[in-house]
C-alpha cells in the first residue's frame, strides 16, 4: 500500500493531538486516510462521535462523508478537513459564506468537491470558531466548593507560683498586662480577638484568634517579655496555624 500524503500543516497539527481516544483516530487517519464509525466500534469505542469530537476540539478539522459498512448499511466516515480550518483554540468550527453569511458544517460534499452556497451560489467560505458548549455564556456549571476559612490562634500558657485564688497580691498585679493592654494590642490593631481565658490550678491559658498567628505574636511579644511569670519553667507561647485542626502546624516560643 502506497504511503498517503497529507499537507504539512495537517501533519504538524496531528503531532500535537493528545488523549488516548483522539490519538487512535489520528493514527488511523494517517495510516488509512479515512476512519468510519465501524472502525471505532471495532476498537471498543461505543460512542464514536465522542472520539471525533476529541480531535475537533483540539483544532484538527475532520470532514464527515457517507459510506457503507461490512453489512451494507449506511454509516458515517471521516477524513482530514481543510487546512484553513486548523486552529489552536478549543471549540467547534463551522464555515460562513463571505457574501451572504450562510453557514455550513463543511465546505466539501461526500465526493470531496467544494460545495456551492445554496443562497448566493458562490464558493467563498471562511472558517468560524464557536465556543464549546461548556464555555457558552449562560450554561450551567457546577459550583466550586467554598474554601474553608483557616483561623489561626496564639495560646499564652502562664505558669503561676500558686493557685490563682491563693496567689499573692503582687503576682496578680504582675499579670495585669495580660488584661486590657493585651486586648488593646490585639483587638485595637484589628489583628484578632481574645477568645478565652482558662484558669486551673497553677495554670493560666489565654487564647487569641485571628487570621495570622505570626502577626498577633509580634504585637504581644513586647508585653510578654516584661512579665516575670513568663520566665518560669512551663510558661510558653504556642502559635497554631489552623485552630480547627488538632494536628496542624505549631510553633512554641519559650522565654525561660
Amino acid at each position: 500500500m502506497a504511503k498517503l500524503k497529507f499537507p504539512k500543516e495537517i501533519l504538524e497539527k496531528a503531532k500535537t493531538i493528545t488523549g488516548r481516544r483522539a490519538r487512535v483516530v489520528v493514527d488511523h487517519l494517517l495510516q488509512h486516510g479515512t476512519i468510519s464509525t465501524e472502525d471505532l466500534r471495532s476498537r471498543g469505542y461505543t460512542h464514536p462521535l465522542g472520539a471525533i469530537r476529541d480531535v475537533r476540539d483540539q483544532g484538527l478539522p475532520l470532514v464527515m462523508f457517507w459510506t457503507r459498512d461490512s453489512a451494507g448499511r449506511r454509516i458515517g466516515a471521516y477524513r482530514f478537513g481543510d487546512v484553513a480550518a486548523i486552529r489552536s483554540s478549543c471549540g467547534a468550527v463551522t464555515f460562513k459564506c463571505s457574501w451572504c453569511s450562510h453557514r455550513l458544517e463543511t465546505t466539501e460534499d461526500r465526493r470531496g468537491k467544494r460545495m456551492t452556497c445554496p443562497r448566493c451560489k458562490t464558493r467563498n467560505y471562511v472558517p468560524v470558531i464557536r465556543p464549546r458548549r461548556e464555555n457558552l455564556p449562560g450554561m450551567w456549571r457546577p459550583k466550586k466548593p467554598p474554601r474553608r476559612k483557616v483561623e489561626q490562634a496564639v495560646e499564652i500558657h502562664v505558669r503561676l507560683a500558686r493557685a490563682f485564688d491563693a496567689g499573692p497580691a503582687d503576682e496578680e498585679e504582675g499579670l495585669l498586662p495580660l488584661g486590657r493592654p493585651l486586648t488593646e494590642a490585639i483587638e485595637g490593631a484589628r489583628l484578632g480577638k481574645v477568645w478565652s481565658e482558662d484558669y486551673g490550678g497553677q495554670k493560666l491559658i489565654i487564647t487569641l484568634l485571628g487570621p495570622s498567628a505570626d502577626a498577633m505574636f509580634d504585637a504581644i511579644d513586647p508585653l510578654l517579655r516584661g512579665l516575670p511569670a513568663m520566665q518560669r519553667r512551663g510558661s510558653r507561647v504556642v502559635k497554631l496555624y489552623d485552630y480547627s485542626d488538632p494536628g496542624c502546624k505549631k510553633s512554641v516560643i519559650r522565654y525561660s
